[in-house]
């Protein structure tokens, strides 16, 4: 009974705070061959800006090791857009 309560008491903690937890997590590897949806590593994105469009508030995005630039040509004004 005891514990029951203090689960209840922190389960209303956590929502009074709006902590938010992960709702997806969006994976990239720019080696990836799979559907390219971001749903797994098979399926990863290939484009980091791909994952980062897709997100939204409180998500996940895992990156593949690897170096990720905004273009693939030698443009040194190009960004990642972040929302």
């Amino acid at each position: 009974m005891k514990a029951t309560k203090l689960t209840a008491i922190l389960s209303l903690a956590l929502s009074l705070t709006g902590t938010t937890f992960a709702q997806t997590v969006h994976y990239v590897n720019g080696a990836a061959a799979g559907a390219n949806t971001g749903a797994s590593w098979t399926d990863a994105f290939t484009d980091l800006q791909m994952a980062l469009s897709a997100a939204a508030s409180g998500d996940e995005i895992w990156t593949a090791t690897g170096t990720y630039t905004p273009t693939s040509g030698s443009e040194r004004t190009a960004t990642f857009q972040l929302k």
